[in-house]
């Protein structure tokens, strides 16, 4: 298992895979984000468009699903940004 660098803040489902924050949350109610919220999302729907770009590119056959982790994993972390990692 790839190791998540501790200077990258974790959620709160990293360690048990419950969501607490979103099982607070009823499905009926929408969040309005503020503006500081906003600039947020922005920033991190731009680091996963890099992130799914960079890991596309590497795609091709004979690649495996193991290597494209590592390619995602590897860019997440230089982005200072969490990566969930499965067993």
């Amino acid at each position: 298992m790839r190791a998540v660098p501790k200077l990258i803040k974790h959620p709160d489902w990293a360690v048990t895979g419950i969501p607490k924050a979103e099982r607070r949350l009823s499905s009926i109610n929408i969040d309005l984000l503020d503006a500081r919220a906003q600039d947020a999302m922005r920033k991190v729907c731009k680091f996963a468009r890099e992130v799914l770009d960079i890991t596309a590119a590497e795609l091709r056959p004979g690649v495996t699903t193991d290597y494209l982790d590592n390619v995602c994993h590897k860019a997440c972390v230089e982005r200072k940004v969490f990566v969930y990692v499965s067993e």
